[in-house]
């Protein structure tokens, strides 16, 4: 059987830095759930956050690639089918950069 590919794993030039913390989120939190580890998500961005606590992520983008739009799709029906683990909001101030960021902020 083929190795499934994560979300994390894959790369979509034409999107934005929100749709790839959303993907990044929900690919995060199927990995956690698959594994049946018991830790919480975190996130700097409010927009990735909120579309992922509305199950849908809401973004005026056009020009959006195939392969793109479909794990959108398929994140939102994940998150629509799923419950999950603990999402929190990252606090910049306090503990500075994410470093997931590499510094491009």
């Amino acid at each position: 059987m083929p190795e499934k590919k994560l979300i994390l794993d894959m790369s979509f030039p034409e999107g934005t830095n929100n749709i790839a913390e959303f993907l990044g989120i929900v690919g995060s939190l199927q990995y956690i759930k698959e594994n049946n580890l018991n830790i919480p998500v975190y996130s700097d961005s409010v927009c990735a956050l909120g579309w992922v606590k509305n199950k849908k992520m809401n973004t005026k983008m056009i020009g959006m690639g195939v392969d793109l739009a479909l794990e959108i799709t398929k994140a939102e029906q994940w998150l629509k089918d799923n419950k999950h683990g603990t999402i929190k909001k990252w606090d910049t101030r306090r503990l500075g950069q994410v470093e997931a960021d590499y510094g491009l902020k």
